[in-house]
């Protein structure tokens, strides 16, 4: 099978560039030690052979997007993934189909969110104290251009992330206070985590159920778990970089690969 595996550009890779490129890099050995053809391409500059049978793509510019779409070729994760994935949008899936999301309102101050696409930097994502400090971030926002943001209430208790490959049984979680991997260090607004209990079970289920509506398999993304065991969905992202289970998450990713397009009999 030819395969196009495209890479993430650094800017959509803040603090993860390395990391993103690994996960990617693993999954293309694992195809290609099972004979498979893969070409490896980039997020800006990428151009499929007329002979690519599937793409497995990190890309989240506009040009990757147009170029899979205009050539009508089959896609791990789908072409439109980042978009879909866009804070507003998944704020948006959620309400819409009961998924536990964090309140609009709330006693413990507000998050501002880039609503229009993922963080490229620590400031598309900034915690607002009160109402006044939550009226001058957005207009800090629009200022830079960016006036399709999200405000959501912040949330007390644990801070979890997941990873998850829908379609195979990888689904795995972390507390990333336990192992101190900080992506902007917005993970320590709600402290060490307490390890709350809950029905992991239904978190998963809910996690696939929205990597099933964003078309978008391959995901992760953060979860507030309170005291009481309710969980809410605060962030989910297309592709992310499996950093702490990037072996594991290769071997999934690969499974769902084989599923999917290599065992069918159109391909």
């Amino acid at each position: 099978m030819k395969i196009a595996a495209i890479y993430r550009a650094g800017r959509y890779s803040p603090n993860s560039e390395e990391k993103d490129r690994l996960i990617m890099d693993a999954v293309v050995r694992l195809l290609r030690d099972e004979g498979n053809v893969v070409e490896c391409l980039h997020d800006d500059d990428c151009k499929l052979s007329n002979d690519t049978d599937l793409c497995i793509t990190m890309a989240r510019s506009e040009h990757a997007r147009s170029m899979i779409e205009k050539t009508g070729k089959a896609s791990l994760n789908g072409a439109m993934s980042p978009q879909w994935c866009s804070k507003q949008n998944v704020r948006n899936v959620m309400r819409s189909n009961n998924i536990p999301m964090t309140p609009d309102k709330g006693s413990y101050g507000y998050w501002v969110k880039r609503g229009d696409g993922q963080p490229q930097g620590c400031s598309d994502v900034m915690f607002a104290a009160d109402d006044a400090e939550l009226k001058r971030l957005i207009e800090l926002f629009s200022a830079r251009g960016i006036n399709n943001v999200t405000t959501e209430a912040h949330v007390p208790g644990d801070l979890i992330k997941f990873y998850a490959v829908e379609g195979t049984d990888f689904f795995r979680i972390y507390y990333p206070t336990d192992d101190g991997k900080f992506k902007f260090d917005n993970e320590l607004r709600n402290g060490r985590a307490e390890h709350y209990g809950f029905e992991k079970t239904e978190l998963k289920d809910k996690v696939m159920q929205l990597a099933r509506l964003l078309d978008t398999p391959v995901c992760g993304g953060d979860c507030i778990v309170r005291a009481d065991g309710t969980f809410a969905i605060i962030d989910f992202n297309d592709w992310p970089s499996f950093s702490r289970c990037r072996t594991e998450a290769a071997e999934a990713i690969v499974e769902l690969i084989n599923k999917k397009y290599i065992k069918r009999d159109d391909i």
